[in-house]
């Protein structure tokens, strides 16, 4: 099985509703261990998430450079951000989950999953994402 990344289904909503601005927001990045089971129906909010990391070595990530750009050659929106890194990070995940973060979890909406195949695992290492050339997100319209 291959590594898997998904919108959650309640993030067009909130962005359409105007609860959930990428562009104003503070996206955030959260690691989860391998009891978390994405679904995309049910999860709307961080407080909906279980496993957590809980390492000390552990913080969510807030994620600058995040920017919006349109090609109007394939009717396409990408969203992106600059590389993040977990500093020293001794832990083990197997999803990073983007939310909007408004400083309650109960209000956070969640924007997107991605799924390793995998356990990850750092020993105290920097572990640094760096988003693809395609983005963190993207979204054709039509």
């Amino acid at each position: 099985m291959a590594d898997a990344s998904h919108f959650y289904g309640k993030f067009a909503q909130h962005a359409f509703n105007g609860t959930a601005d990428l562009d104003g927001g503070s996206l955030i990045a959260i690691l989860l261990d391998n009891t978390y089971t994405f679904d995309a129906d049910a999860d709307e909010f961080i407080a909906d998430l279980n496993g957590e990391v809980t390492d000390a070595s552990y913080a969510r990530k807030v994620l600058s450079g995040v920017a919006f750009s349109y090609d109007a050659a394939t009717n396409t929106v990408k969203f992106t951000s600059a590389p993040f890194t977990f500093t020293g990070l001794a832990a083990t995940w197997r999803h990073m989950v983007l939310a909007i973060s408004t400083g309650s979890d109960a209000t956070s909406p969640l924007v997107k999953c991605t799924s390793h195949d995998v356990d990850k695992t750092s020993s105290g290492a920097d572990v640094t994402y760096t988003p693809n050339a395609a983005g963190l997100g993207t979204a054709i319209a039509n």
